[in-house]
């Protein structure tokens, strides 16, 4: 139990027919005279967000892998893969900066 305080869970059930659904628990034990009387939970399937967080990690690293791509053919020469001049001109406003 958890003397008296609110508390949490997450968890993951497994169907008979193979899938899951992953479950958040909230709970309140109702405590009087220092006596557990009752527990409130409240439990909510939280299958389709964490479904939905897993596809935006994997499209955020995608976006994050092909911006790199992107920047680098930004600044290099697609036949020689030799730097371009809008490298060049990074590179020395930064100098002249610095």
């Amino acid at each position: 139990m958890t003397n008296g305080k609110v508390g949490e869970q997450q968890s993951m059930l497994v169907l008979p027919d193979g899938r899951s659904r992953h479950l958040h628990s909230i709970f309140a034990p109702l405590v009087e005279d220092g006596t557990t009387l009752f527990v409130v939970e409240a439990i909510r399937d939280t299958s389709e967000r964490v479904t939905t967080e897993r596809e935006l990690a994997e499209k955020t690293s995608e976006l994050r892998m092909t911006n790199r791509l992107l920047a680098q053919l930004a600044v290099t020469d697609s036949q020689t893969k030799l730097y371009n001049r809008r490298h060049c001109d990074e590179v020395l406003f930064k100098e002249i900066k610095r």
